[in-house]
């Protein structure tokens, strides 16, 4: 995934050398979060025929709650920093396809998010007291599988940003022509 970086928008803009090596962690963290629901779902799935696994599942919880605590924290900076360089301003964010796409995924990261909280406050802290309950481990596989849904959705519109020019080059095009038309 990181090497993705080398043929992104930011790897195009020379100007911003920074750009891309925010853009090889934005992958890397997204890579091992949304990445990491898969195997996350497989073993919740494994585990649910036995429930003399609930010191394991606690474990596997911790870890993964861990691990994904630390991604959405990279890809929160690596986000930021990535759109101010590839959008520019709030304008743009609203009047541009790219910035229009870019605010469907921050919704659906906004919604991944709060589905990771969910887990991670509520359903493993109850896990944790009490690992053995099926109705909890139902309503945490329930909730990873919306969270890979979810991610699937947001990698669809990451390879729509991809192909879409970034509302920075839009202004650009815009000075240029404004500028071409009042000589």
């Amino acid at each position: 995934l990181v090497s993705l970086a080398w043929i992104s928008h930011a790897a195009a803009a020379s100007a911003h050398p920074l750009g891309l090596l925010g853009d090889m962690l934005h992958l890397y963290a997204a890579g091992g979060w949304i990445g990491g629901l898969v195997p996350l779902t497989i073993f919740l799935v494994r585990v649910g025929a036995s429930f003399s696994l609930g010191e394991t599942v606690a474990r596997v919880l911790h870890r993964f709650s861990m691990l994904s605590l630390c991604c959405v924290s990279v890809l929160v900076v690596s986000g930021i920093s990535n759109s101010w360089l590839l959008v520019g301003s709030v304008y743009a964010l609203f009047t541009t396809a790219y910035g229009r796409l870019l605010l469907i995924k921050l919704m659906l990261f906004g919604i991944l998010v709060g589905f990771g909280a969910r887990n991670r406050l509520l359903v493993k802290a109850k896990l944790l007291q009490a690992p053995a309950r099926p109705d909890l481990l139902f309503q945490l596989r329930r909730n990873v599988l919306c969270e890979v849904s979810l991610g699937a959705a947001v990698v669809a519109i990451v390879a729509c940003l991809g192909v879409t020019p970034p509302a920075r080059h839009h202004d650009l095009s815009q000075v240029r022509r404004y500028s071409i038309t009042t000589r």
